[in-house]
């Protein structure tokens, strides 16, 4: 009791935070769950090796970790991790100090992700994933924090940008194991980039807005990359339109206002409208289609829309008026109804509210 009390004072004296904490035989702490935010001290203990090579195969556990260790002689020492130790004894207290710095930072979850891929010791679901087999979880978890953005829920957001991360430092794990980058490497390549782009903030050179600051981003991606305008195989088209479209407005390809992107929809409209007079095939058709989308997705970049975005909405809004029109009259009565009565109960259902359930499921759409 003497030697516990005097290990706490020390641990008060050191500035640790000693109202979470755990006296505990280190049996019984081997069969439980590690609280690593929380203070250790262990009693009935093996020899000291045994101890320490324990601990070192804790999930986040920091190689420059110590352990404070009392001898049954009264003596008190600090031993590292990382050390071996030369000495063997069987210890009377050994304290285990918090490592909540280490495991809630990146280094602690690039730490968390190396071991369940680790041969002997990780998930076996973890070990068999490759580049290839994560890119539907990625992908699900870009559209997850878009959606979590857009509902502005930002308890969710919170989740989402985390599994989000997880990807990013999953896929740096196996770069690493095959011997092709790590998350170092990566951080390294967007620094680098964000000095590179930035030469008003971190050069010399001087612009007078962020539109002059976009084209002189893509100026210099240009030149670095010396290529035509590449997008992530994965876009939607219409978000691969958008980016398109914004990317050569940029460097100077652009209409000088919003009227000539709206003529040009007409234009469009009319080049289809003359395609679908006569037996015109279906490749020209789709062709006319095209430039049609384009073109609105064009003003949709002028009125600082996301066209992605409007379209999802747009698509939520129809369900749910859909959706209201079929409990109206049910599935089989509405084949039999003609346009203006159809009309009318459209009109009627334009009129009904969705509620805060429905509001929350279809992104908050009216």
């Amino acid at each position: 009791m003497r030697d516990f009390l005097r290990f706490l004072r020390k641990l008060q004296e050191r500035g640790i935070n000693t109202e979470e904490f755990y006296c505990i035989k280190f049996k019984e702490f081997k069969e439980k769950s590690w609280v690593p935010s929380a203070t250790y001290i262990f009693y009935s203990l093996p020899e000291i090796r045994e101890v320490i090579s324990y601990i070192q195969r804790l999930p986040f556990i920091s190689n420059s970790a110590k352990l404070l260790v009392l001898k049954d002689s009264g003596e008190e020492i600090e031993i590292s991790l990382s050390y071996p130790l030369t000495e063997s004894f069987v210890p009377s207290i050994v304290c285990l100090l918090p490592q909540i710095s280490s495991i809630y930072s990146i280094a602690g979850l690039c730490s968390l992700v190396k071991r369940l891929r680790s041969p002997d010791r990780g998930c076996p679901w973890d070990r068999q994933q490759s580049h290839q087999t994560l890119i539907p979880a990625l992908l699900e978890e870009a559209y997850e924090v878009a959606e979590a953005l857009e509902r502005e829920n930002y308890d969710k957001l919170i989740k989402e940008f985390g599994d989000l991360l997880l990807q990013i430092v999953f896929h740096s794990q196996i770069g690493e194991e095959e011997g092709r980058f790590n998350f170092s490497t990566i951080v390294k390549e967007i620094v680098d980039k964000l000095i590179r782009r930035h030469p008003h903030v971190f050069g010399e050179a001087k612009v007078k807005d962020a539109k002059e600051v976009l084209y002189n981003w893509e100026l210099i991606k240009s030149q670095e990359e010396n290529r035509e305008i590449a997008l992530p195989f994965h876009y939607s088209a219409l978000r691969e339109a958008q980016e398109i479209s914004k990317k050569a407005a940029h460097l100077g390809f652009d209409w000088k206002d919003v009227d000539g992107v709206i003529c040009k929809i007409k234009e469009e409209l009319e080049e289809l409208k003359s395609e679908l007079i006569g037996d015109t095939d279906y490749k020209k058709k789709n062709e006319e289609l095209g430039d049609l989308l384009f073109a609105v997705v064009n003003l949709a970049r002028w009125l600082s829309i996301d066209a992605e975005f409007a379209l999802k909405q747009a698509n939520q809004k129809f369900k749910q008026r859909f959706t209201q029109l079929l409990k109206l009259v049910g599935k089989e009565k509405l084949s039999k109804l003609n346009l203006e009565e159809l009309d009318e109960l459209w009109e009627k259902v334009k009129e009904v509210k969705p509620t805060n359930k429905e509001k929350s499921r279809q992104g908050g759409v009216d």
